[in-house]
């Protein structure tokens, strides 16, 4: 559930000082971290969402089109999610890696001690075609196994978008192979020896991610992730498979060359109806949608090729996939905003015991997954809320395709609204409910005015406490990657003491496991999700 029409995952908020964006700790020299290039789009919140517009909110990731102002720049999640307008709800991504140093990761001084990396300043630095020469400072996290070289860490080669580069130190060793590019990062490393990036070496990077996924999704569940881009070794790269369709997102069109072993390899593997791209592309780049006669701005890149369907028959409407035996809708078509975000399948199912017999108000509800896995696990009321008539109609359809009612007041509820102004007429009618989810976007614009989290988030959790009964559950959800579970809590406390209550947390937790966090990739755990008894 993500914002009421609003809803995009935006990133790239406020720096918190001196630490580096993407996670690594300041340079060892002293001299402040280098930060990624800054460039257009809004949060999204990995692997996951896009932003909205008045009318339906953007696909989580999750998810790909670019910020229309400074501020959803400032705000893009990392999760994947992209961020959301009122229109198109942004996918859910997964939170994007790579903006701003987490709390608790390890200092400078915890990092292994490694013979000093070379400095080049004996003498200039030299590249071949086809490799590009890095300084000591990207030498020594591309050893821990980061995939990522940004532009001013390059110190010689030529950066063509697409093509494949082997990485060097200045003396000349291997540190790894990639593709280039050309944006806010110079070069996504996909090994890190001097191997080759074809089929087998993609083969056996999918095989390994469906290996996980195959001890960890239950057969009840037909919809998840099946490669998590940088944390599953393929950078950029996010595969999700419904039932019989399989999405592949990219963050960058460099990354397109990659699309046939990917597809032939997706399609020797699993069979599908289907395979379908999108883009999902980073605040920090700038992109554009290509046009008859569009004159291309300085810089930009093309989303070309144009995503679509890239293998097999695409379907003719919703596919119908399961969630631990609940069925829901999802439009593969519509990558990386299908209609579920796979992502918060944990809490979802962690809730499972805690609905029966409660009143619950299901906010930023987007297609309502958190609403029928309630009303299917015997909640006594459950209040849909979103701004978007298209995705409530489509929350409708999966009440539908449960057997659940939706023409009993009493017992479901479909309402469009702005959720700031759906919870104060609540609070005045005097409504009280046992469970509150919110989990809005990052960013998003409506008629009431611009959403932020950034600044926002304490004021929705004031107003969503008051229409909450004594003992009830605030279910709250961030997918911000650059924000520390620490910083999440922070406007979560503030809104509990406006409302005049106090809390206590029983539950706290990330994404779900088929988006796993690789220890090589600081900011891999995107999600925060926290469930507090208000009293």
């Amino acid at each position: 559930m993500r914002p009421q029409g609003k809803r995009p995952d935006t990133r790239n908020p406020k720096s918190g000082g001196p630490s580096k964006t993407d996670g690594r700790p300041p340079r060892s020299d002293g001299r402040p971290a280098r930060a990624p290039q800054e460039s257009g789009r809004p949060a999204r919140g990995s692997d996951g969402r896009p932003p909205r517009d008045a009318e339906a909110r953007s696909a989580r990731g999750h998810e790909a089109r670019p910020a229309r102002d400074a501020e959803a720049r400032a705000l893009r999640s990392h999760d994947g999610r992209p961020p959301r307008d009122a229109e198109a709800r942004p996918a859910r991504t997964e939170g994007r890696p790579g903006l701003r140093v987490q709390e608790g990761l390890a200092p400078k001084a915890a990092l292994p001690e490694r013979p000093k990396p070379t400095t080049g300043r004996e003498e200039p630095a030299r590249a071949r075609r086809g490799e590009v020469v890095v300084d000591g400072y990207s030498e020594r996290w591309l050893r821990r196994g980061f995939p990522w070289v940004y532009p001013k860490e390059v110190r010689a080669g030529q950066l063509d978008p697409g093509a494949e580069v082997v990485v060097r130190t200045a003396t000349g060793e291997t540190l790894g192979r990639g593709i280039a590019d050309r944006g806010w990062l110079a070069v996504r490393v996909f090994r890190h020896d001097a191997g080759p990036l074809d089929k087998a070496f993609f083969a056996d990077k999918i095989a390994q991610a469906q290996a996980l996924r195959d001890t960890l999704i239950d057969s009840g569940t037909t919809g998840y992730r099946v490669a998590h881009a940088e944390n599953d070794g393929l950078p950029g790269i996010r595969i999700d498979r419904w039932g019989a369709h399989l999405v592949i997102a990219l963050d960058t069109p460099a990354l397109a060359g990659l699309l046939p072993i990917l597809v032939e390899v997706l399609v020797a593997r699993f069979s599908p109806d289907s395979i379908h791209f999108c883009y999902r592309p980073d605040a920090r780049d700038t992109l554009r949608t290509t046009a008859e006669g569009e004159a291309p701005s300085p810089g930009a890149m093309a989303l070309e090729p144009a995503p679509g369907l890239c293998y097999g028959t695409a379907p003719s409407g919703a596919v119908t996939v399961t969630e631990r035996g609940i069925k829901l809708g999802v439009l593969p078509a519509d990558g990386p905003d299908v209609g579920v975000y796979a992502d918060m399948r944990m809490t979802r199912t962690w809730l499972e015991p805690h609905w029966r017999g409660t009143r619950v108000l299901n906010t930023f509800a987007y297609t309502g997954a958190f609403s029928v896995v309630a009303a299917v696990h015997g909640a006594a009321r459950v209040v849909t809320l979103d701004l978007s008539e298209k995705y409530l109609a489509r929350a409708r359809d999966n009440f539908v395709l449960n057997g659940l009612p939706i023409d009993a007041p009493d017992a479901a509820e479909f309402v469009a609204e702005d959720v700031f102004r759906g919870l104060d007429r609540m609070r005045r009618k005097g409504e009280l409910f046992d469970r509150v989810v919110l989990d809005p976007p990052s960013f998003s614009h409506s008629e009431e005015g611009m959403w932020s989290a950034d600044r926002d988030y304490a004021r929705l959790v004031s107003a969503a406490c008051r229409v909450l009964a004594p003992g009830g559950w605030l279910i709250a959800a961030s997918n911000l990657g650059e924000l520390s579970p620490h910083k999440f809590r922070e406007p979560i406390d503030e809104g509990i003491r406006k409302a005049e209550r106090q809390a206590q947390e029983i539950y706290f937790g990330s994404q779900s496991p088929d988006f796993p966090a690789a220890m090589w990739f600081p900011e891999g755990r995107y999600l925060k999700v926290g469930v507090w008894r208000i009293l």
